[in-house]
């Protein structure tokens, strides 16, 4: 009996401590750099079908810090301003010193009300250094 409490309590645990929303598509090739420093601009190309960017709205890229439950947007792409046959999406946008550290970086569908489930599309680790006065920001 204890030893099923303090199981089930561990799963609760690690149910609180997960630090993404449940992913229920992951479809789309990201490219971006693994590491930027804080201030600079960050280039983040997308390669998604066509057939799906024609049933979403707009896209959300969220950077969520460390292990924290709480992601912040970024970036958001109107997709009704991309050409129907484009499949890769340039996107640039700057990275603060507030994600210094390890990073999630997350493309998703924007969420709606009611959406119990936004589709997540990309996911990537993304660690923010420090600026550094004698190194220039690359892109």
């Amino acid at each position: 009996m204890i030893v099923t409490s303090l199981v089930a309590l561990a799963m609760v645990g690690s149910t609180l401590a997960a630090p993404l929303p449940k992913i229920c598509k992951q479809n789309v090739a990201l490219q971006a750099p693994k590491e930027i420093q804080a201030g600079c601009s960050m280039r983040l190309r997308i390669s998604i079908p066509a057939h799906v960017l024609s049933t979403v709205e707009s896209l959300d890229v969220k950077l969520y810090p460390g292990k924290s439950h709480h992601g912040a947007l970024v970036h958001r792409v109107q997709t009704k301003d991309i050409l129907s046959n484009q499949e890769n999406i340039d996107m640039m946008f700057p990275v603060t010193s507030k994600f210094l550290g390890s990073n999630t970086l997350l493309l998703t569908e924007t969420s709606h009300n009611g959406m119990s489930c936004p589709i997540i599309y990309g996911t990537q680790e993304l660690v923010v250094r420090p600026r550094r006065a004698d190194v220039m920001c690359a892109f």
